[in-house]
């Protein structure tokens, strides 16, 4: 019976990230001899899986999705709730759209519109946004600065965290709207 075995490329293309070993946990349970041969054989396949690993380069997708000199505007309701909670599940699926673009979370600069009740708020963020050279702006569907934003730059609209929490195909489109918008960047 022959064994299958996928090749790290493989992995990285379905969004696996790369595994590896813990040198200095191998390294302190050697030195206290409390190790057993079936942990040195684990040991070196996973040294030689290691080495089989390609290390990261720029790829195409990583020059396509490059981070901006301009800083990822995201505008939608909720997002102070959100945003940096690690325990929340939306803030999670962030993390993971980033990841996938190559972006960094401390490049993205969001801005709640449910707190935007006044005429001079949500001004006063249009200005802000055109201060800073902010081309294009990340806006949640239901977004009522919307009309406003797509004067002075370009709206990619996404769909809310939550619906694309609940629904994959919502996730999915984002994923595809963002790597239209970027991709022609």
């Amino acid at each position: 019976m022959s064994k299958l075995s996928f090749s790290a490329d493989f992995y990285t293309q379905i969004g696996v990230q790369q595994w590896r070993a813990d040198r200095e946990l191998f390294t302190r349970v050697e030195e206290s001899g409390s190790i057993s041969e079936s942990e040195v054989q684990y040991l070196e396949a996973s040294e030689q899986i290691e080495s089989q690993v390609p290390s990261p380069v720029a790829g195409k997708q990583t020059e396509v999705f490059a981070a901006e000199e301009s800083p990822l505007i995201l505008i939608g309701p909720d997002l102070s709730a959100v945003w940096e909670n690690e325990d929340d599940l939306a803030w999670q699926l962030w993390k993971n759209i980033l990841a996938a673009f190559d972006w960094h979370d401390r490049n993205v600069m969001f801005y709640d519109s449910s707190h935007l009740v006044s005429e001079e708020a949500v001004f006063a963020v249009f200005d802000e946004l055109l201060e800073m050279g902010v081309e294009r702006v990340l806006s949640v569907d239901d977004n009522p600065l919307a009309d406003q934003l797509s004067e002075g730059m370009e709206l990619v609209t996404i769909p809310s965290l939550q619906d694309m929490l609940h629904d994959p195909y919502a996730k999915q489109q984002c994923y595809e709207t963002l790597y239209k918008a970027f991709q022609e960047a």
